[in-house]
């Protein structure tokens, strides 16, 4: 099972901004996802076009579970 990490932010505008963390394999606290939020704004290190995080709005973790139904290995066929 795969898990993701989203960060959702604000804008000045109130917009939200997202950035998704891929493959999270270890136990995340709402206070450390919190804190280094906060340090991502605080380093406005994530300027998106004209935009920029200016508040940490919520955070999720996404349980994401793949199933293989088929799989063809030989391109040929």
């Amino acid at each position: 099972m795969s898990k993701t990490l989203e960060l959702v932010f604000t804008d000045v505008l109130n917009k939200t901004l997202k950035l998704q963390i891929p493959k999270v394999e270890r136990k995340l606290t709402e206070v450390q996802v919190k804190e280094n939020m906060e340090k991502i704004v605080d380093l406005d290190i994530l300027r998106i076009s004209k935009s920029q995080p200016v508040k940490v709005h919520a955070a999720y973790l996404i349980d994401k579970t793949i199933t293989t139904i088929f799989e063809t290995l030989d391109a040929k066929h």
